[in-house]
């Protein structure tokens, strides 16, 4: 066919994202008009259908109120809309990559994903789970905006309401659209914007061995301690620069210094590439004159699945063990088996399924998830030093955290464990939380004790 073809027509990819507002007071938009597809896979197509549908049905339930039924058409479709398009537009930048480096992360990607979802059942099921007939008869408030959250999820206190709409408005659609360039991008908008350095911690870049990391005083006499922190970010996305704040209350809750590591990121560097470079940075410590007994590992999220990983390295190299290890939310199974993992979807506004499997994948891509290196849950926790683990009730990852703690405390750990209520995922990083004050006032008690050895673990109640 292509041997005939004398000529060829090439045009423009033409979209729009779905407007703001489609409906004023007895006329709407649907279909194209309100939201133009990128062309891929009949994802217009699909959607106008179900703008129709949605359509027929608010106006036959609300004859006598037309104006409040196209406003809940509007309501129920803009939020479907918009995540079908910001996914369709990633999908598509995704499958024509043309640089080398880009295309084996994703092919990587993609083998990942075929170990953890074989049938595509999480990365497409926004698209074929969805059932318009059943939808329509449900609350407007059950519909998955952009980051896959519904959209009428609420916590009980101000300030945590306030913690969940900074994660709710941390990823906007262009973001999302653009894969994980945008994502990156946006994540350390959204760190470094709501939480920036205070002006009494000073902050240094520095290197552990050939790692790229950051140095953080918070003032005050030094005692020699160090915390080695890992952001978070799914191995994806993140980085230490946007952790400076919460390495800075780090550093003041054991009264010394913070390092927070850069370290390799995937889809361009899937695993080892973050325990190889956990491992030089903590060898840089040891190397440089710092006792071992002195280093609280620390992480949040993926960064905490990493740091417990790190004490597991350590044991197996028989390296000098630190003194703790500090993890909140750990992100410590990526086969995503947790729970939570099914509970919790669509109520966190940090992180749903579709998007731990993208990062995951594009973390281990051709390697076993279950090696302990990459999700410590499935490895042997025996001989490690002392544990503090926290979660928040209602979060994707509470079952990794409590898994953890219960498998620490078989295999003979000190494991303190802190669950807190109506609260958000990695909720220490958000200074204005109550719980978070509370949780730094226990990690210092907590610190105190790993450096002495000579108290045991408890259970905290939670709030």
């Amino acid at each position: 066919m292509l041997e005939k073809t004398k000529t060829a027509f090439i045009t423009g990819m033409y979209y729009r994202d779905p407007i703001d507002n489609w409906t004023t007071g007895r006329i709407t938009l649907l279909g194209d008009a309100a939201h133009p597809m990128v062309p891929f896979l009949a994802a217009g197509a699909g959607q106008s259908i179900e703008d129709a549908w949605t359509l027929a049905r608010v106006l036959a339930r609300n004859p006598d109120k037309i104006p409040n039924a196209l406003l809940e058409y509007q309501e129920r479709r803009l939020p479907r809309t918009t995540r079908i398009q910001a996914g369709a537009r990633a999908a598509v930048k995704l499958m024509h990559e043309s640089e080398d480096q880009r295309i084996k992360g994703r092919n990587g990607r993609w083998k990942g994903m075929e170990r953890i979802d074989p049938m595509a059942e999480t990365s497409w099921g926004l698209a074929w789970n969805y059932n318009v007939v059943k939808a329509v008869e449900g609350p407007p408030g059950e519909v998955l905006n952009v980051i896959g959250l519904r959209e009428g999820k609420r916590l009980r206190r101000p300030e945590a309401q306030q913690a969940f709409n900074l994660w709710k408005n941390a990823f906007k659609p262009e973001d999302v659209a653009r894969g994980h360039d945008g994502l990156r991008e946006a994540y350390d908008r959204f760190l470094t914007t709501n939480f920036p350095l205070p002006d009494s911690a000073e902050a240094t870049p520095q290197e552990l061995g050939d790692v790229r990391a950051w140095r953080v005083s918070a003032g005050g006499s030094l005692n020699g301690n160090v915390v080695l922190h890992f952001h978070g970010g799914g191995y994806m996305i993140g980085s230490a620069k946007g952790s400076l704040e919460y390495a800075s209350r780090l550093a003041r809750a054991v009264g010394g210094i913070c390092y927070t590591v850069d370290y390799r990121l995937a889809p361009e560097h899937p695993y080892p590439a973050a325990i190889d470079d956990a491992l030089v940075a903590y060898r840089a410590l040891l190397n440089q004159g710092v006792p071992a007994n002195s280093i609280l590992l620390s992480g949040e999220s993926s960064g905490a699945g990493l740091a417990i990983a790190l004490a597991v390295a350590i044991r197996t190299a028989h390296m000098p063990r630190p003194a703790g290890i500090l993890a909140a939310a750990p992100f410590a199974d990526l086969t995503l088996s947790g729970d939570s993992i099914k509970a919790f979807n669509g109520d966190d506004p940090a992180a749903n399924r579709d998007l731990l499997t993208y990062m995951g994948a594009s973390y281990f891509q051709g390697h076993e998830p279950t090696d302990p290196l990459v999700s410590p849950l499935f490895g042997d926790l025996t001989d490690l030093p002392p544990i503090f683990l926290t979660a928040s009730q209602g979060e994707m990852l509470l079952n990794d955290t409590t898994r953890l703690a219960e498998k620490a405390e078989r295999a003979g750990v000190d494991v303190t464990l802190k669950i807190v209520d109506d609260s958000v995922h990695v909720y220490p990083i958000f200074p204005f939380l109550p719980e978070t004050q509370s949780t730094m006032d226990d990690v210092a008690d907590w610190s105190k004790r790993c450096f002495r050895r000579n108290e045991p673990g408890r259970i905290i109640a939670a709030e």
